[in-house]
């Protein structure tokens, strides 16, 4: 069996390269994906994010399962651990057959997985800012025709509200000058602005 084994090892290795060293990536979005599989949502946009990462397979199940074979081509790469593995249980062919039948029937989903992933993280990071704020204002947007931009009391969001210095701005389609001394917050209230 290891001679079998031996004989495929150069194919086996190309064919696991990919998961090298995303082990513990994959155990970490497997986790996540667990927890909002079980997690009750009241929005409608996040119950579709349930639903979306349950479609066909389940995210967080399928995740697990290429993290364990993940897992497994990294450990093959200890020769000790590879000629054990191989030789009682040819481990190779058998986690190979696991990946084939893994890409055929979760890589489909993957992309919106990864899709529902990325749009939870940007929520999350919106989210940040009124858990960490007293007093915290999206925008509106408006419809009206030529750009405007109207802010009251405005502060750069990872500025301490304590220490940071609200301004006001109202600008339309013109030109606008900001002047001041060095270090006195130019560049902080143009990214705010861009915030």
């Amino acid at each position: 069996q290891f001679a079998v084994a031996l004989a495929a090892y150069s194919h086996h290795n190309a064919f696991f390269q990919p998961l090298f060293h995303l082990d513990q990536e994959l155990e970490l979005y497997g986790r996540l994906f667990s927890r909002l599989k079980d997690e009750t949502f009241s929005a409608l946009m996040l119950q579709s994010f349930s639903t979306r990462l349950e479609k066909e397979c389940s995210a967080a199940g399928s995740i697990r399962r290429l993290s364990k074979i993940s897992h497994y081509a990294n450990m093959r790469r200890n020769i000790f651990f590879f000629l054990l593995a191989n030789t009682l249980l040819l481990t190779d062919f058998t986690s190979a057959v696991r990946f084939a039948l893994w890409r055929r029937q979760a890589a489909r989903e993957l992309p919106d997985w990864l899709q529902v992933w990325s749009e939870l993280e940007l929520l999350m990071s919106l989210a940040v800012i009124g858990q960490t704020h007293e007093t915290t204002a999206f925008p509106v947007l408006l419809s009206t025709p030529g750009p405007h931009l109207e802010a009251q009391r405005l502060c750069h969001p990872l500025l301490p509200e304590a220490q940071a210095v609200p301004n006001d701005m109202t600008a339309g389609a013109s030109t606008i000058l900001i002047t001041g001394s060095n270090m006195s917050g130019k560049t902080t209230w143009l990214r705010t602005l861009a915030v």
